[in-house]
């Protein structure tokens, strides 16, 4: 399983295999709302901010990574350490580095604002960091935040 960058702290690691279907994203949810934030004493902001931004990217490796609706495992690993916890995304879909795309330009009023395209915007605003690695044919999109961030 990749890693993340090492910061040569103690870390707390999790894991969960999902499939790419959207009710897995409740399942997620749960999971980290019931088993990963308390184990780990997390903030509710920061337990927020994951939940938002592994929402936004497990919709985005559903939507658009497999070609075909077979079942495909995603795995999610998350990483906490005393300063950071990292979240990695790791799918076998099509090729897509989430940080290749350009940054949005945000909509001046709520009439502009069209359906999606904010998802990865929203994601490089709550996190430290994002990493993106395309490694024997897998996805992996690491996003690191930090963990005191008011």
């Amino acid at each position: 399983m990749p890693q993340p960058p090492s910061t040569g702290e103690e870390t707390a690691v999790f894991q969960l295999a999902i499939q790419n279907k959207a009710s897995e994203i409740v399942r997620l949810s749960q999971w980290l709302n019931q088993t990963v934030a308390p184990a780990l004493k997390l903030s509710e902001k920061l337990t927020f901010r994951l939940d938002l931004i592994l929402e936004e990217a497990l919709t985005n490796v559903i939507d658009y990574a497999f070609v075909s609706d077979a079942p495909q495992t995603i795995t999610v690993c998350l990483n906490a350490a005393t300063e950071t916890v990292s979240v990695q995304v790791i799918d076998e879909g099509r090729p897509f580095n989430p940080l290749a795309e350009h940054e949005v330009k945000l909509p001046t009023s709520l009439e502009d604002a069209g359906k999606g395209g904010l998802g990865l915007h929203l994601i490089r605003s709550y996190t430290k960091t994002c990493l993106y690695q395309r490694r024997d044919n897998q996805n992996i999109f690491t996003m690191i935040l930090d963990r005191h961030q008011s």
